[in-house]
């Protein structure tokens, strides 16, 4: 049985090598973020739509999520906002094969078009949840954040 080998092509080695290099840059934002024990969102309640409407818009808890991630609270990194962890999964799922078949461990043809599934369910995931989150917060009066509570209580 013939195996075909795939190597990358230019332009996939070129766009490899930038997204490491943005992956080094990350870890090095990551080491410094635990050093300094630094925490990057406001709670002033700066966002638009929450300001006018007193609701959550699509992206709102995505920067806490974000924060919760890298302390390690993946929980409550969901809690804030599921997409977080769906990117960092969607990044392993990308990386990690594509390292491998850049320095030659991976020899099958990596078939990018899943990775156009991945991304419509990345939509799928935030318009789910700006819905579910703003239903439970109107209807229900839970709001797991505690930001928009007081106006529909």
């Amino acid at each position: 049985m013939k195996t075909h080998k795939h190597t990358l092509t230019q332009s996939e080695k070129i766009i490899f090598i930038c997204f490491s290099f943005c992956l080094l840059l990350f870890l090095i934002f990551l080491v410094y973020y635990h050093i300094t024990d630094m925490s990057f969102y406001n709670t002033n309640g700066s966002c638009g739509m929450k300001y006018l409407f007193h609701l959550y818009c699509p992206g709102c808890g995505g920067t806490r999520a974000i924060d919760m991630l890298l302390h390690g609270r993946i929980l409550k990194s969901l809690m804030y906002h599921p997409i977080i962890v769906y990117l960092a999964l969607f990044f392993l799922s990308y990386y990690i094969p594509t390292f491998l078949q850049f320095v030659g461990l991976y020899k099958r043809k990596i078939n990018y078009m899943t990775y156009i599934y991945i991304l419509i369910g990345m939509l799928i995931v935030i318009v789910v949840h700006f819905i579910v989150r703003n239903v439970l917060l109107t209807c229900f009066g839970i709001d797991y954040i505690g930001e928009c509570i007081s106006y529909w209580s």
